[in-house]
């Protein structure tokens, strides 16, 4: 079981870089976006 969850936990990380990785590149490609730089 420990090994699942280990697992589990590795594949929510990467789950969650992808999505902020996502949301960042469609942000900055947006002609209004959420982040002004």
């Amino acid at each position: 079981m420990a090994v699942t969850a280990n697992v589990r936990r590795t594949l929510i990380g990467v789950c969650l870089c992808i999505f902020l990785f996502s949301l960042f590149v469609i942000d900055r490609a947006s002609p209004r976006g959420i982040v002004r730089s």
